[in-house]
């Protein structure tokens, strides 16, 4: 049996990429009464958001209708948030946007190559994933075991 490895230009990785569903990402959301805050930093200017969910490749956050503008034809961000003890610095790409109510969702996939140090921001993510999904799991358990 043959064994074929193939090396991929960075372009054509990042086109590959677009053929995987990225969607299918396990999507958790802050817990209820402990916002997690994002700083979208565009190319001009940076403005809080409020994170809607997070997940290994993205996140989705809220904006403001007011700041909305400052994102327009924005594609690539810098994002500073802090999952845990300590602040990330990653860099995102917009993905899509929609309505909610008073606000605008972003969602955007991050960009590991552009992004210094992209696996020590993958291991405070995946150590957040971790703990919100032991906090919902409980929730759920004990909520089970209320009496109706």
């Amino acid at each position: 049996a043959s064994t074929y490895v193939f090396r991929l230009a960075e372009a054509t990785t990042a086109a590959v990429r677009t053929l995987f569903n990225r969607r299918g990402a396990l999507r958790l959301w802050p817990a209820p009464g402990r916002p997690m805050i994002v700083e979208v930093a565009t190319s001009g200017e940076a403005f809080p958001a409020r994170v809607r969910d997070l997940s290994m490749s993205g996140m989705a956050f809220l904006v403001n209708v007011g700041d909305e503008p400052r994102m327009r034809k924005q594609s690539g961000l810098r994002l500073r948030f802090k999952p845990n003890a300590r602040e990330l610095d990653v860099v995102a790409h917009v993905r899509h946007c929609n309505l909610d109510g008073d606000s605008i969702v972003y969602g955007v996939e991050f960009d590991a190559a552009a992004t210094p140090k992209f696996e020590d921001a993958t291991e405070e993510i995946l150590s957040w994933v971790r703990r919100r999904e032991i906090e919902i799991v409980r929730a759920a358990h004990d909520a089970a075991d209320r009496p109706s």
